[in-house]
């Protein structure tokens, strides 16, 4: 069993068990990412002002606007399976109470088919299902025209999910996006008890989804996922359980310039440890982490939080820790401010 080794504030050295390194898990093709990224439900995109309406929408919208959500779902063709699984998971007396004011980004029937494929439907709720339906669900009524830079808004998995689950929303000439992904059919179509933007994908909540999935709907993570596609590294961090990954923003890409295609693989794997690590099992003083490149880094808690720096780097040139546990199926995500270099590479 390989042990994640640190030593305390008083010098003595302590270990946390942790999962083995895996090596020799293949890295795959990304199709096979991209197949479990169906599995990520909800990345959706609305425009940001819902197209100009024909005077037969205006009507039908007007119409609709006399009954509560779940009428609302039930009398449009279209969203027939999101009733189904609704009813299922004893949803449908929530999307029905007049007290209820909530937004509902509610997929197609073929944004459902594309999840399924040509299985059949569940009959009965499991507590992904469930997790995954109360994600497309935000609390207030949050219209397409309200929208701009990217924000995360709260959900009603938000308050029991444990890294908050909230929905990614940006809003441009281009229209508006959810979760970097999604797009919106039909905007702002307004229920008695809320509102509601029917969407062409099913988004899905980190709990749900990999590392990946996770990693993808953040916009501040794009450097990070395009190098992880370039490195051929997306499905194996999809497919691999029990990770953690210390990910770069944006801006620390933006510092020390993409990595010439022979070292790229070495310095992403740099980030990930073959182990879940939570922020709580980060204590004061010096801790070394063996990563999947082979190598190894070093986190220095001090009175201001915690310092990252790889194998290649020292403390001065560290970065910082600045959001911790992202909690994904197959592993935890914590952000860090700067990329970490292993041995060897300037």
């Amino acid at each position: 069993m390989m042990l994640f080794k640190f030593r305390g504030s008083n010098g003595s050295q302590q270990t946390l068990p942790g999962a083995g390194l895996r090596h020799g898990t293949g890295i795959t093709s990304i199709a096979a990412a991209a197949s479990l990224a169906l599995l990520a439900p909800f990345a959706s995109a609305c425009g940001k002002d819902a197209k100009a309406a024909t005077p037969q929408q205006r009507a039908e919208k007007s119409q609709l606007a006399g009954y509560n959500l779940a009428e609302l779902a039930t009398r449009t063709s279209d969203l027939s399976t999101l009733v189904s699984l609704a009813s299922a998971c004893n949803l449908v007396g929530v999307l029905a109470d007049p007290a209820t004011n909530v937004t509902v980004f509610a997929p197609t029937n073929q944004a459902f088919a594309k999840l399924f494929g040509d299985g059949p439907l569940p009959e009965t709720c499991s507590d992904q299902l469930k997790s995954t339906l109360l994600y497309h669900i935000a609390p207030g009524q949050l219209r397409s025209d309200a929208f701009g830079q990217t924000r995360g808004f709260d959900t009603l998995l938000s308050q029991s999910a444990q890294s908050g689950e909230k929905l990614f929303i940006k809003a441009d000439d281009s229209g508006v996006k959810i979760n970097q992904s999604s797009s919106v059919s039909s905007a702002n179509i307004q229920a008695s008890n809320g509102l509601v933007h029917i969407i062409d994908t099913v988004l899905m909540p980190d709990q749900n989804g990999t590392v990946v999935d996770a990693l993808s709907k953040r916009e501040e993570f794009a450097s990070l996922v395009t190098a992880a596609v370039a490195a051929n590294l997306a499905s194996a961090l999809s497919e691999t359980p029990d990770l953690t990954v210390f990910a770069p923003v944006n801006q620390a890409f933006e510092a020390v310039g993409t990595p010439s295609s022979d070292v790229l693989t070495k310095v992403l794997l740099h980030h990930v440890l073959g182990s879940r690590v939570l922020s709580n099992q980060l204590v004061a003083g010096s801790q070394q982490a063996a990563t999947l490149n082979g190598d190894s880094l070093t986190i220095f808690g001090d009175e201001q939080g915690f310092a990252i720096f790889g194998s290649g780097q020292s403390l001065s040139d560290a970065g910082r820790i600045i959001a911790t546990d992202i909690t994904t199926k197959n592993g935890i995500i914590h952000t860090i401010s700067k990329v970490l270099l292993p041995t060897n590479i300037n």
